[in-house]
């Protein structure tokens, strides 16, 4: 299974194949081969919700595929999850028609799935034993900072932190997460 993917975060490009091949392994789907940081774009957030630019990345994605694969089109959702994934989804599929493209909106923030699952990272990275995620992880507006602000000595470095994190937390705690959810669901259904 090939994938090539467009992410809008710097820690999404080393966090995101990290992730593919972890949920890939841990609930038995087929093994993706290619995914690396060579196959990630990443496209600013604001550029990439612009008429037209989501396009350009799609189609090069699909250049780089070469004809055959998958496009995993990766933001965070921030405010407006429904709205933004359904226009986005739109949008990118006719693109490149001829493969499959799915876009996924973390809601709020990718690090939203990292807090869903702080209590497996205890002890990391400056994080207390004792730490819990709050009553709804995907609630919080500024899940970076939110983990900044627990990691005593430290604070967090989404280049340095999020692959690191991501390679270690636990996906099972993820799963709380409607928005991880739907992500395990759409890397099931790749070919």
């Amino acid at each position: 299974m090939s994938i090539v993917a467009v992410v809008e975060g710097h820690g999404e490009v080393e966090s995101l194949p990290i992730l593919i091949r972890r949920v890939c392994i841990e609930k038995g789907f087929p093994v993706v081969h290619n995914l690396n940081h060579k196959n990630i774009f990443r496209i600013p957030r604001s550029k990439l919700l612009r008429d037209g630019e989501l396009e350009k990345a799609v189609t090069a994605a699909s250049i780089k595929l070469g004809g055959s694969g998958n496009i995993i089109v990766l933001i965070d959702s921030d405010d407006d999850p429904l709205l933004l994934e359904s226009s986005l989804n739109i949008r990118a599929k006719a693109a490149a028609p001829h493969l499959n493209v799915e876009v996924i909106l973390a809601v709020r923030e990718f690090e939203s799935w990292i807090i869903h699952s702080i209590s497996s990272l205890a002890g990391k990275k400056g994080l207390p034993d004792d730490i819990f995620p709050p009553e709804n992880p995907d609630a919080i507006r500024g899940a970076k900072e939110w983990i900044s602000d627990r990691m005593i000595g430290f604070s967090y470095s989404e280049t340095v932190d999020c692959a690191s994190f991501t390679a270690s937390m636990n996906l099972d705690l993820c799963m709380q997460s409607t928005s991880f959810n739907k992500f395990c669901q759409v890397i099931a259904g790749l070919t």
